[in-house]
């Protein structure tokens, strides 16, 4: 019984860090053709963001809180600032408008499987 309630209680655990609000922000132009962490060279056109919380070349979908506007990027970076995802400009603008310069979002993996079948779905409108 013991196992089976601290089994539950790391699930709830897992699942609430699974899907973390954050703020977003987004990469200034002067980073494009630079490095990432995962040796990627980094474009604001792309759909990429940095972020600590995950492995490297995981796919997360991103949700703006108020509005519930969504997107797939691929983690390829690292950033300073703690409790923050850092969004190519692409990314952002679909989330926001770069005139508002941060955004409250969620953050939850997504497996490869549907990070595919969303961009197949974005290219093919």
């Amino acid at each position: 019984m013991r196992n089976y309630i601290g089994a539950l209680l790391l699930t709830a655990i897992a699942a609430q860090a699974a899907h973390a609000n954050t703020t977003a922000s987004y990469y200034a132009d002067k980073f494009n053709g630079r490095k990432t962490a995962s040796g990627e060279v980094f474009s604001n056109q792309g759909m990429t963001c940095a972020l600590n919380n995950y492995a490297l070349g995981t796919h997360v979908e991103v949700t703006n809180v108020k509005t519930g506007q969504s997107i797939i990027c691929k983690v390829n970076d690292r950033i300073g600032k703690k409790g923050r995802i850092d969004l190519s400009k692409k990314a952002f603008s679909q989330l926001a408008p770069l005139s508002q310069g941060l955004a409250k979002v969620s953050v939850q993996p997504v497996s490869k499987q549907k990070a595919d079948e969303k961009i197949s779905l974005a290219y093919s409108e």
